[in-house]
């Protein structure tokens, strides 16, 4: 009798982690925006250009993933390719309907910051653990910690300084600070969360 235990996720628990990672994505960078703040990788940069051009920012966060998504397939396989640009469809539709159905007129930028970056953290790990990514960044950062075991918290909380630090000149050094917030939030859940050998599947 073997003792091999089948760690392997099915089609329809796949499916369900990637829309509900994606919903939560969403929902995060929703409060976010709200409030007037960013967070890091590409999602900040999606902000920081929708405060600029009044576009949707997960239209935006697509667009600015699709050359990672090439890198994705040519390093992590057509698998997490494919379910990646499934999370970044979800992304886009979310960030189109939340909108519309909830309106977050009058928001703390603290209690943003930090439960904005909590929902994009454990967003973003939910998709992780399927094998996926969000887009953007999150390609390589998942490229370095499955082939170069190098934590995917600590990639993330360097971009993320980087890049959030670049959004003084769009939002302005208050919303920078609780935006620092919610990208240390964020850095934070996938660096306690995800581990190489933590998570078995």
């Amino acid at each position: 009798m073997s003792s091999t235990i089948d760690v392997s996720h099915a089609w329809y628990e796949d499916g369900l982690a990637l829309v509900t990672g994606s919903a939560l994505t969403a929902f995060g960078l929703l409060m976010l925006k709200s409030a007037g703040l960013v967070v890091g990788g590409m999602a900040g940069l999606a902000l920081n250009l929708s405060y600029l051009t009044q576009m949707n920012v997960g239209v935006l966060f697509m667009l600015l993933s699709l050359p990672f998504f090439v890198f994705g397939q040519r390093t992590l396989g057509w698998p997490f390719t494919l379910k990646s640009l499934l999370v970044s469809a979800f992304l886009v539709i979310f960030s189109l309907v939340f909108p519309q159905l909830v309106t977050l007129d009058d928001i703390h930028p603290l209690f943003a910051a930090a439960f904005g970056g909590a929902l994009c953290g454990v967003g973003i790990l939910a998709v992780i653990r399927h094998h996926a990514s969000v887009g953007g960044l999150g390609v390589l950062i998942i490229y370095l910690h499955e082939r170069r075991h190098i934590p995917a918290g600590v990639t993330q909380f360097i971009a993320d300084g980087l890049i959030v630090l670049s959004a003084l000149a769009v939002i302005g050094p208050r919303a920078v600070a609780y935006s620092v917030i919610s990208t240390a939030v964020l850095s934070v859940v996938l660096l306690t969360n995800h581990r190489p050998g933590r998570y078995m599947g």
